[in-house]
């Protein structure tokens, strides 16, 4: 499984320097993306050298900066869609709740709550705690996904095989 920059970002050390290609080994990226990182601001130890030095500090205050700068808050009715790029709201009949057995902290179960964007129609996906969706706008959804989870299924299944075969 393929780390990320963010995860590989505590191997850098703050007082080592590095050059571009122990950084791209370092953090998993193509040499020109530690290139591109320089153009949009990632400072080397000396520009007028060729080969280029990068502080570890500096290498880890930017990526952070960078990490900072894409984050966006969302409302409490929003996700966020990846077709768009932003903060986008779901149309409240097509919102469902499913909650997991998955425990999040001492008691609290996993939310997954699924929409569909008004933009552009990509699915969304956001993920909370059953304690939060039910304080929340999404409180009448969780009622269908949590019967189901209970074992509360239908049994008007239509199948071909006769009983006692």
């Amino acid at each position: 499984m393929k780390r990320s920059v963010r995860v590989r970002l505590r191997r850098i050390r703050k007082k080592r320097s590095y050059s571009t290609h122990e950084l791209a080994n370092l953090l998993g990226v193509h040499p020109r993306t530690v290139q591109t990182w320089r153009r949009e601001g990632m400072q080397p130890i000396d520009d007028s050298d060729r080969f280029l030095l990068f502080m570890g500090f500096d290498v880890r205050r930017f990526l952070k900066n960078r990490r900072e700068r894409h984050k966006c808050k969302l409302g409490e009715d929003e996700f966020y869609c990846p077709r768009c790029r932003r903060p986008r709201k779901s149309d409240s009949r097509l919102i469902s709740v499913e909650i997991t057995k998955r425990t999040i902290g001492k008691q609290d179960r996993q939310a997954i709550i699924r929409g569909i964007c008004t933009e552009c129609g990509c699915r969304l996906t956001r993920f909370g705690t059953k304690s939060g969706v039910e304080n929340s706008i999404w409180r009448y959804a969780i009622t269908q996904s949590e019967s189901l989870l209970m074992g509360y299924v239908d049994n008007r299944v239509n199948t071909d095989i006769a009983r006692g075969e």
